[in-house]
């Protein structure tokens, strides 16, 4: 008969006392990702067992390349181990640590009180906690920021959660602006069905060139542990600046589920003549929290509820410098939502009707919706961001658009005016804006209408230029936001692989010209080089008139290249003079060895009088 599997019998040891110094350990787990090194400076304690209280002290140093954790945690408590029950208690705590986290940095953190940790049940008691932290969070500077708690314990076998007395005290600043919060909740105790429960108020302010100032508070809390319901928290909101005037109130309604560790809230109010609202649901009892929201606004202006950039953020980059691309936040939550907006505004985008909608999970954002009203036209887009690979993908169009303030917006560049379609289905990957740059591929196209390349006037360039034809040289010029060449169509389609759009079958139409050609973008080194063939098709009044009427017909290559902030025009007559040239050669060694025949008076002109005859007018 087969045996029965042995129970699992606790570790035993019976240390009598621990004293060591410097012990360097060498971490190295891919299966959780982490890689560094470990050193125990000091190490002292009294007697380790079973059941037996004894104070221990330590320093620890830690240098982790992943997770990207550094610095130094030192402190002293009396420890309390139950083998039986995977349990422990600190008591008397006192704990600092110095260093630098993946989420914070300049960290200067101490814990003083009593912990105890119950295996068996999962369950926590704290009692007398006091922390003291300063720190850096992205834009956010903590100073002497305060938390103290009498009591805190969460026992969801016996249904207990009990908070007394917490007293929270943030001081900091934000991009220089006094930021602070203050919260105090006297009493927080629900057993089962039995509840003793008090509101919560407090006030949040920050201060600088947009302040705002907030002051809250909640109704009695009411329900038991499966529900536990705090209604009526109410908010009001108040900004006085130059840039602008703001009052608002918020009403929210949260139920808390302790046993199954989840939250959910309805949240309604106005800012302004503005009204929004939003439901939503989060659950932090798996390994990775998940929620589900939707937010509705009439108007939201994040440019009147974001504090401006700083100065040295609004500074254009050196030509050397990238910023990083870090996706690793999408790891952090799972979820769905959606938000609408009768009208978004952030920065220099405005958007109406916008619609937005994504899920994540495991680190992958799929936005299934993105459109909305903007250029004067239809915006709709789809994205993926995938942060196990850190690649980006955007598909979408954009109809009936203003092109010239589309690209004005999102590439800062003036070159092309009129209204039309674009198209774009590309994707990227790296670690960089300009990695992603150079790793760029897709296609993308443009369809323009009633509209003017900006940068050159071809029909004044080509008639200023009659002595650059019998000198047979080139006409350069940079470009320039003054000068312009109307067309009634344009379009193009661009292949896009490492980061450079080429495009083949570039088509411009107007009155007096039909412009064709091909090129390159750059993206990933910001340069531009492209090729044309412009033939002057007409010479309507205001394109160039009777000096143009010898080049009707005539094919004269353009070309367009430089880096995208000093682009240069070059009309290459050279070109044109070698190819008539050349062309008349060709006809003349035909007629020699019999393979064309004469034509007429034609035959017995000399290639530079066939040229002379071509461009008649322009010779001097």
């Amino acid at each position: 008969a087969p045996t029965e599997p042995a129970t699992r019998r606790p570790l035993r040891f019976d240390i009598s006392s621990v004293d060591l110094a410097d012990v360097r350990a060498r971490v190295k787990d891919d299966a959780n990702g982490v890689n560094g090194e470990i050193l125990l400076k000091s190490l002292r304690s009294g007697r380790l067992a079973d059941k037996v209280e004894s104070p221990v002290k330590l320093v620890l140093l830690v240098d982790l390349k992943a997770p990207a954790v550094k610095g130094e945690l030192s402190g002293d408590t009396r420890l309390l181990l139950d083998l039986d029950t995977s349990s422990l208690s600190l008591r008397d705590m006192s704990l600092g640590f110095k260093g630098d986290l993946p989420s914070a940095s300049a960290i200067d953190a101490v814990l003083n009180g009593s912990l105890a940790w119950d295996g068996a049940k999962s369950a926590i008691d704290a009692q007398n906690l006091n922390a003291r932290v300063s720190a850096t969070l992205g834009g956010i500077k903590l100073t002497d920021s305060t938390l103290v708690i009498d009591r805190f314990a969460f026992d969801a076998p016996h249904k207990l959660l009990s908070l007394r007395k917490l007293k929270a005290r943030v001081n900091g600043s934000q991009v220089g602006h006094p930021l602070s919060l203050d919260l105090d909740w006297p009493e927080l105790t629900v057993s089962g069905d039995k509840l003793a429960a008090s509101a919560f108020s407090g006030a949040v302010s920050r201060g600088g060139d947009m302040p705002f100032e907030a002051h809250f508070k909640s109704g009695a809390p009411s329900g038991n542990f499966d529900a536990l319901r705090l209604p009526n928290i109410e908010a009001q909101i108040t900004s006085r600046a130059t840039q602008r005037k703001l009052d608002g109130t918020l009403h929210a309604d949260l139920t808390l589920k302790p046993g199954q560790r989840a939250l959910s809230w309805v949240v309604s109010g106005q800012l302004d003549t503005n009204t929004f609202a939003t439901d939503g649901a989060m659950t932090l009892s798996g390994g990775t929290p998940h929620i589900a929201a939707k937010a509705r606004f009439d108007a939201l202006d994040l440019n009147r509820l974001l504090p401006p950039a700083s100065g040295a953020a609004a500074k254009p980059a050196a030509p050397a410098a990238d910023t990083p691309v870090d996706l690793a936040g999408l790891r952090s939550v799972n979820g769905q939502f959606s938000v609408q907006a009768g009208s978004f505004a952030y920065q220099q985008y405005r958007v109406n009707d916008a619609r937005f909608a994504a899920t994540l999970d495991a680190g992958v954002l799929r936005v299934t919706e993105l459109k909305g009203k903007a250029w004067g036209g239809q915006v709709d887009m789809s994205a993926v961001a995938d942060a196990r690979a850190s690649r980006v993908t955007v598909k979408g169009s954009a109809a009936g658009v203003n092109v010239n303030a589309l690209i004005k917006d999102v590439a800062a560049k003036d070159w092309i005016e009129g209204t039309g379609r674009v198209t774009l289905d590309v994707d990227t990957a790296g670690h960089s804006v300009n990695e992603m740059k150079s790793h760029l591929k897709g296609s993308a196209s443009l369809q323009v209408r009633d509209g003017a390349i900006k940068g050159i006037n071809l029909a004044k360039a080509m008639r200023e230029t009659r002595a650059a034809i019998s000198m047979r040289q080139d006409a350069a010029q940079k470009a320039s936001q003054t000068e312009k060449t109307d067309f009634s169509e344009l379009s193009a389609t661009f292949q896009i692989n490492d980061g450079v759009a080429r495009n083949k079958d570039l088509d411009l139409k107007s009155p007096f010209l039909r412009l064709s050609g091909e090129g390159a973008i750059d993206v990933g080194r910001g340069r531009l080089d492209y090729v044309t063939r412009a033939t002057l098709a007409s010479t309507a009044k205001g394109q160039g008139g009777a000096e143009l009427a010898a080049l009707k017909g005539l094919t004269v290559p353009v070309r367009l290249a430089g880096p995208f902030e000093s682009l240069e025009w070059k009309i290459e007559w050279s070109a044109v003079v070698a190819d008539a040239v050349a062309s008349q050669l060709k006809d003349k060694l035909g007629q020699q060895l019999g393979l064309k025949p004469a034509a007429g008076a034609a035959s017995s002109a000399s290639p530079q009088d066939a040229l002379r005859n071509k461009l008649k007018g322009l010779f001097k």
